[in-house]
């Protein structure tokens, strides 16, 4: 039934977590922490299109609603955080 696929969440937050830590391993946090070095904008820019290409892309195959949209966003925020 259409209308309840939106209680299928789990590949979502599946998606969302291997999201956070393909940025994470190709823009880690300690990048940021260190203020001794100079920042590389290309790599951060670079880092976050892939990121938002492929949750583009994963929302286009899955085809999301306002509520798949929303919980991709929301379980990306907190595996980042």
């Amino acid at each position: 039934m259409a209308l309840f696929d939106f209680l299928k969440s789990a590949p979502v937050d599946e998606f969302a977590q291997q999201l956070a830590d393909d940025l994470a391993k190709r823009y880690g946090p300690e990048l940021e922490r260190d203020l001794t070095k100079k920042r590389n904008p290309q790599r951060l820019t670079k880092a976050f299109d892939s990121t938002f290409n492929r949750a583009i892309k994963f929302q286009q195959e899955h085809k999301l609603g306002i509520y798949g949209k929303a919980r991709l966003s929301n379980a990306f925020k907190w595996q980042v955080k």
